[in-house]
């Protein structure tokens, strides 16, 4: 197995913490979107492929979810606003010459959202480690979401060896997958144990935390 780090440059946004198969398969889909670009709702796109991570018998890749030493909690804001460098574009009719950004479709506002700020961040995966960064190198430009803006921007990226066997499991797992790991105590929630982690088929599962 392996241990992968991320020297950080900027905040992560995230809901719940990264999951590395997630973040392969977004590589994985972006080297597929060379040949298609396509979006299904059942999320054939993500899943008709398979990643260069190892799967257990159950049918989850042995990837972690995100590590990390300290992280410090901000604030920020995506601000939604008209660009009046295309106001010469608009087509007024007879109407006032003027953009409503009061109300309507180009109301302006901020969606305020966390930032979690940390120097090195990193996962554990068991797989081919030389296709692994192959594709973080050619596809990924960071981690979270925002990251077109500039949020989970990293600097480089090491690979190396790895004996810690029970990190494999800190992700969610199927319930039938139940085990007595040191370190980790479980609960179960409805969702999915492998990607595309946002489809409404749910179910339950187990979620590993760290003691």
């Amino acid at each position: 197995m392996y241990k992968i780090t991320f020297d950080m440059l900027s905040p992560i946004i995230y809901y719940d913490l990264p999951i590395l198969d997630s973040i392969i398969s977004y590589c994985k889909y972006r080297e597929q979107m060379q040949f298609s670009d396509f979006h299904t709702p059942h999320g054939a796109e993500i899943i008709d492929f398979e990643l260069p991570i190892r799967k257990h018998e159950l049918g989850f890749y042995l990837a972690s979810y995100m590590c990390f030493d300290t992280s410090i909690e901000g604030e920020d804001a995506w601000r939604k606003q008209w660009e009046s460098l295309y106001d010469d574009i608009v087509d007024f009719g007879k109407a006032r010459k003027r953009i409503n950004i009061g109300s309507g479709q180009f109301k302006s506002y901020d969606i305020p959202f966390v930032t979690q700020h940390s120097k090195k961040i990193w996962f554990y995966f068991d797989g081919d480690a030389k296709e692994v960064a192959g594709l973080i190198s050619a596809y990924l430009a960071g981690i979270g979401k925002k990251s077109v803006i500039g949020y989970g921007a990293f600097s480089g990226f090491s690979i190396e060896p790895c004996n810690s066997e029970q990190m494999l499991y800190y992700r969610p797992v199927p319930v039938s997958a139940f085990m007595n790991m040191s370190g980790f105590q479980t609960h179960t929630k409805i969702g999915r144990y492998y990607p595309p982690y946002w489809l409404p088929s749910q179910e339950k599962i187990l979620i590993p935390q760290k003691r």
